[in-house]
């Protein structure tokens, strides 16, 4: 079996709350059609702040799942 890296990091920020949803489903969207094609990688989204979250294609999450973490300090 080959492996192969996880091909895919985008950066997602925003100045608005409105803008959110739609740039966070836009970039998983991206993900998942990355993710589908190896069928070794799953997809993890990182909040680092408010305004900053990253979205990974990554072998740290299983294949056909999304996970969600926080990277910032806990409140």
């Amino acid at each position: 079996m080959t492996t192969a890296q996880a091909p895919l990091v985008l950066e997602v920020m925003t100045d608005g709350p409105g803008q959110l949803d739609a740039q966070l489903n836009a970039a998983v969207d991206e993900a998942l059609e990355m993710a589908l094609e190896g069928k070794q990688f799953g997809i993890l989204v990182t909040r680092h702040d408010d305004t900053k979250f990253t979205v990974t294609v990554s072998h740290e999450v299983p294949f056909g799942q999304t996970i969600e973490r926080s990277a910032g300090p806990s409140i």
